[in-house]
């Protein structure tokens, strides 16, 4: 009870704040603490209410808290680390794109009508992104 009453003033999470003082109330009128937090299933997953089921049946309630709690860590730690490794390469992918449409929307209608005026053969490829449907090629003509 005397870690439940410190949490609500060491997190920044309004919703968790109110879900610790229900689970405080819950333990102050004789509930188990399992039952307590199985009230909020999307806050306590169903890993944390078994370990805590088990470490009360053993008795070892605070060591399965102390493991519970550095399973947690750990993984959001890995879930930052995995949003960190991520943003670079979506970074980049978002500017690909963008430059992409910039080029078939302004660069490549230009030279579309630069070359129609000299008359010019071009490429497979080149006439065939000159021709897709999307560009505004045909204002150039």
């Amino acid at each position: 009870m005397q870690c439940l009453e410190a949490l609500p003033d060491q997190t920044q999470d309004l919703n968790f704040r109110f879900i610790i003082r229900d689970v405080q109330a819950d333990l102050s009128s004789g509930n188990s603490f399992p039952a307590a937090v199985k009230k909020f299933p999307p806050s306590f997953n169903s890993l944390f209410i078994s370990m805590i089921e088990a470490g009360e049946a053993s008795g070892a309630r605070a060591e399965i808290l102390g493991k519970v709690a550095g399973c947690f860590e750990a993984s959001v730690k890995l879930s930052k680390k995995v949003k960190s490794a991520m943003t670079y390469p979506v970074a980049v992918i978002g500017l690909a794109v963008v430059l992409v449409n910039v080029l078939l929307d302004f660069v490549i209608p230009v030279f579309a009508a630069l070359f129609a005026d000299f008359g010019a053969k071009l490429p497979a490829a080149t006439q065939f992104l000159i021709d897709l449907p999307g560009l505004t090629h045909g204002n150039f003509h």
